[in-house]
């Protein structure tokens, strides 16, 4: 939306306010706590984007102070928190480079979803429940993991991504501390968190007379339907699961919003692979080919056919063509 506004006739134009001149790096200090919370993260990086924008606005002595205090006084000021690396996994806005590439239903329910989070405080503030419980639903290699990131990218924030394998534990107890860490590591600072493969971190409760196996998976349930009820509803929670089928009903309830990822349909995938393809010399054909071929299959699928086709045209030094296409391509060894 542009600044500029229209004047009535006759009247002058207001003067713009001079500069006020600030203490730079004191503004950097509080800058960088209200965007991350204390957290360490990328400070060189903010300090960077600030001094940057001091640039661009003719103050070149501004920006030198930024970068000067970001190896001193940012560091003494934002200090160490504890940063569990070993059960979440830190995404930074500026980490999501590509465009991300979905079959259209899919892309405008994403569009929709951002848009709505984007205006969550004002829709919390008239009582309405804003979406900030998400969850991603389809087989694995659709991109509901990009999907989390690119929302994080768009709505600049850092998204926290705790997985399986750093969550599930094999001591009776664990995994719920792990959880709990992981929740409350993304509340260290404004953020996303993601749940990914969380059907294998909590299942469908059992009965009460049930096996220690069983009862230990109970416990995990019940653990985080408490933990995602204490945070607060401003808190954004994206949880992805190739089975849902398998989630306990409650847990299911918590997700106001879901959305279903399916195979890119053919214009999704026809973006995909001139992506993919497009330090490598190729012909339209086998870009129309690598489409047809890809067709109900996942984007990760579509992926591994493009580069053993790509491979198999670099390896024989010519443009890749709709022949490397073949997976049966070539018939003899090189």
């Amino acid at each position: 939306m542009s600044d500029i506004h229209a004047e009535p006739d006759g009247q002058k134009k207001a003067k713009r306010a001079p500069k006020q001149h600030v203490n730079v790096a004191a503004a950097a200090v509080l800058l960088v706590k209200a965007a991350r919370g204390n957290r360490v993260v990328s400070v060189l990086g903010c300090a960077k984007v600030i001094a940057k924008s001091l640039e661009r606005e003719g103050d070149p002595e501004g920006a030198a102070a930024v970068l000067a205090a970001a190896d001193s006084q940012l560091m003494q000021a934002l200090p160490m928190r504890e940063n569990p690396k070993d059960v979440v996994e830190w995404y930074e806005p500026s980490d999501m480079t590509d465009e991300l590439v979905l079959d259209r239903h899919t892309g405008e329910l994403l569009c929709r979803l951002r848009a709505e989070l984007r205006k969550a405080p004002r829709i919390l503030a008239c009582g309405i429940d804003a979406p900030t419980r998400v969850l991603f639903l389809g087989p694995t290699g659709v991109g509901k993991t990009t999907a989390a990131r690119w929302l994080g990218g768009e709505l600049l924030l850092p998204v926290a991504v705790a997985k399986l394998h750093s969550i599930v534990a094999s001591h009776m107890g664990e995994t719920a501390v792990n959880l709990a860490k992981a929740i409350g590591a993304s509340r260290m600072c404004p953020s996303i968190l993601m749940l990914d493969e969380i059907d294998g971190m909590a299942s469908k409760r059992g009965a009460t007379e049930v096996s220690g196996v069983q009862a230990e998976r109970n416990s995990i349930t019940s653990s985080l339907l408490q933990q995602l009820d204490m945070l607060p509803p401003e808190q954004i929670v994206v949880a992805a699961t190739n089975f849902p089928e398998l989630l306990d009903p409650a847990l299911l309830r918590r997700f106001s919003t879901k959305i279903e990822f399916g195979p890119p349909d053919e214009e999704a995938r026809r973006k995909l692979v001139k992506r993919w393809l497009r330090k490598c010399s190729h012909t339209e054909q086998a870009v129309e080919a690598l489409v047809r071929m890809g067709n109900g299959k996942t984007g990760a699928d579509l992926r591994d056919h493009t580069m053993r086709a790509a491979r198999v045209a670099i390896v024989e030094g010519s443009a890749l063509g709709s022949d490397h296409v073949d997976p049966d391509y070539p018939k003899e060894c090189p």
